[in-house]
């Protein structure tokens, strides 16, 4: 298993000055994307390239989607083929970017899987025209603090979500799809402080929570209010 994964989208706008719509895959950042300004040119980072291919369906003429995973690759090239989409990969702990080259950046959830999180928030700040926009969604450090990550029930049966060294950041190893991913914990604080330091201004956060509706169409969602599954942060440069 491939510890860091990662997807890099660069796109030009078809439309007005109408904002973008989140992806297809990134409904959960939805609220997250700017509503008003036009993004001519965008780079999507994410943990698969499918996002790649949502940004077309946004108005995006050109893109670039971009992973480290070669499998990961070949399956976006297998989903196609789309015309306006070329997939190279890349590796967002050694990521370099042309400065000033987009308006818009999207990560979904591939920030918990990159060591250095300020080298990253730097490079795309650099890569931002002024006002450009950072989105990302990451795994909440709640949901990945724990050294034992899961449930547990007590003797009534009640569920409740273990909380331990939330406070203690660094590497966590999980198994998830393999033995031994490693996953990078940050605390809340750290994550925005740092984009902060990069030179950037946090107009969004949100803790996901599934809606309403959701709950009632899998009750199964409804564990999911006891603690957030995934932390939603939009930055403006």
């Amino acid at each position: 298993m491939i510890s860091r994964t990662s997807s890099q989208a660069t796109a030009n706008s078809a439309g007005p000055s109408k904002g973008w719509r989140a992806p297809p895959n990134g409904r959960r950042c939805a609220r997250c994307f700017p509503t008003s300004a036009a993004c001519e040119s965008s780079i999507s980072v994410a943990a698969s390239a499918g996002s790649a291919a949502g940004l077309l369906n946004t108005g995006a003429k050109e893109v670039l989607g971009l992973d480290l995973s070669e499998k990961m690759l070949a399956r976006a090239r297998a989903a196609g083929p789309d015309a306006g989409i070329v997939y190279e990969r890349a590796d967002l702990d050694e990521l370099s970017l042309p400065p000033t080259a987009f308006d818009l950046a999207y990560s979904s959830l591939a920030l918990h899987y990159v060591s250095d999180a300020a080298r990253l928030f730097q490079t795309v700040h650099r890569c931002l025209v002024p006002g450009g926009h950072f989105v990302f969604s990451t795994e909440h450090p709640i949901y990945m603090a724990p050294t034992h990550p899961g449930w547990s029930v007590d003797a009534e049966g009640r569920k409740t979500w273990p909380v331990d060294r939330y406070l203690v950041e660094g590497p966590r190893k999980t198994d998830w799809l393999a033995k031994g991913v490693v996953k990078h914990h940050r605390t809340i604080g750290t994550t925005l402080n740092t984009l902060i330091r990069c030179g950037f201004t946090i107009e969004h956060v949100e803790e996901f929570r599934p809606t309403d509706a959701q709950i009632a169409a899998k009750p199964e969602l409804a564990e999911e209010l006891d603690r957030p599954m995934f932390l939603l942060v939009s930055a403006r440069r």
